[in-house]
């Protein structure tokens, strides 16, 4: 629902399925986020288990948000995109990374060769923005072995709808 042209919060897609990113380096492990401690920044709805975390993402959310969104480092750097799990992350030179799956793959395998990876995953980053406005990209889901194109939606299991 719209309320004078601004999208009503429920719209705004929420970042990192709710988790807190500041709470990776202040706890040092992931923290789901409460939507009363949300704020909006990058086209995503951010949610903070406190307002001081939020206000510490606001001043800096370049700093707290993963390298890639809500998108696995680890796939990405093969050329693939998945949906992270929050719950599988690194913390590498003050950088968050999520990955889609955990140990041994996902953050283990990207640590064998951090720097290699990190190259090929920031040359990779174009296949995230590829897609017209307005449309995501289609996902490789973590659980499943979905490649569709720009605008398919995605449903657990790896169902997906086409676009209109």
């Amino acid at each position: 629902m719209q309320f004078g042209g601004t999208p009503a919060a429920e719209e705004i897609p929420l970042a990192i399925q709710g988790y807190d990113p500041v709470a990776y380096f202040t706890d040092g492990r992931p923290v789901r986020g409460l939507p009363e401690f949300a704020y909006q920044w990058d086209d995503y709805r951010w949610h903070f288990a406190s307002a001081a975390h939020r206000d510490m993402f606001k001043a800096d959310p370049v700093r707290h948000a993963p390298q890639f969104g809500d998108y696995c480092a680890m796939a990405l750097s093969l050329g693939q995109v998945v949906v992270a799990n929050p719950e599988n992350w690194l913390i590498r030179d003050g950088k968050l990374y999520v990955f889609g799956k955990p140990t041994p793959a996902g953050p283990a395998l990207f640590q064998k060769n951090v720097a290699a990876n990190i190259d090929k995953t920031n040359r990779n980053r174009s296949i995230l923005t590829g897609c017209p406005a307005g449309q995501k990209p289609a996902l490789l889901l973590a659980f499943g072995t979905f490649s569709g194109k720009c605008g398919d939606e995605i449903r657990p299991g790896g169902q997906h709808r086409g676009s209109a």
